[in-house]
């Protein structure tokens, strides 16, 4: 098998990291979000994991090819044993790529795994990120990422010990010591990393964007993201308060100088 998709959530009793959404809000999230990535890459291996009180109903998790689901638990960062139960999942099938998303978001691109093979292949790195990875810090941007299975499988394995409180940190000392060179953070991940930009990938956010989405009809907004008609780009993930994207794909705001974009990634040291 060539691609496969791990993607993990929760779902919290109460409101998480400021979006104010109650279970039920979260579960519709979640949901919308799966049976999207479904319809966007409808041949694609996908093992799904998470934890929360609530669950996803069956006529969604059926459009999983691997479930694996607790009761609502302590968060690690990161939650990096729930995603792992996915990641290796994907391994074990025998999956040489594995790209690994939330379970709160919607991807636009279609069959985005194989999309993100080629960006790979072509520029002859090991990983693609996206925000909000950084310069500084070890910070790796761990919402999204695509890479063969023995990276990513090492960058999630649950085995290792919690590095820093920051998810962000903890994956990104994962990727400095898989590598072991004596190297500036910054030019290791310039060395073996792909970048796009959040608006490159196509990638919406559904859980602060609840409300807004929710005015507007929850059923609407399914139906046209089931038909490719709905104007995602002011729902993209992060926007407005942490990061914002022209028409042309550059970051024009980042709530932080250190993150990285698409264009200045590529630019000589």
């Amino acid at each position: 098998m060539k691609n496969s998709i791990a993607c993990q959530v929760h779902i919290p009793n109460t409101g998480h990291q400021n979006d104010g959404l109650l279970a039920e809000e979260k579960l519709k999230v979640v949901e919308l979000s799966i049976e999207l990535l479904r319809h966007n890459n409808p041949n694609t291996y996908i093992a799904f994991s998470g934890h929360g009180n609530l669950k996803p109903k069956t006529s969604i998790l059926d459009l999983c090819d691997y479930i694996y689901w607790d009761k609502l638990s302590h968060r690690l960062p990161a939650q990096y044993n729930y995603v792992h139960k996915a990641v290796k999942k994907c391994k074990e099938q025998g999956s040489e790529n594995i790209l690994k998303v939330r379970g709160d978001g919607v991807y636009m691109i279609k069959n985005f795994a194989e999309y993100c093979y080629k960006i790979l292949e072509s520029e002859k790195k090991d990983l693609l990120v996206t925000q909000m990875t950084a310069n500084i810090d070890k910070k790796l941007g761990d919402c999204i990422m695509y890479s063969n299975s023995k990276l990513m499988d090492y960058l999630w394995d649950e085995s290792h010990p919690t590095h820093h409180l920051d998810g962000l940190i903890h994956i990104g000392t994962n990727f400095e010591n898989y590598y072991k060179e004596q190297n500036s953070w910054f030019n290791l991940v310039k060395k073996y990393c792909s970048f796009r930009n959040i608006s490159t990938l196509k990638w919406m956010d559904l859980r602060y964007n609840y409300h807004k989405l929710n005015n507007i009809g929850w059923d609407n907004v399914r139906d046209q993201l089931l038909e490719g008609t709905f104007p995602i780009k002011d729902y993209y993930w992060g926007h407005p308060h942490w990061h914002t994207f022209d028409n042309d794909n550059n970051m024009i705001y980042s709530i932080e100088p250190f993150y990285l974009e698409e264009k200045t990634f590529y630019e000589k040291i």
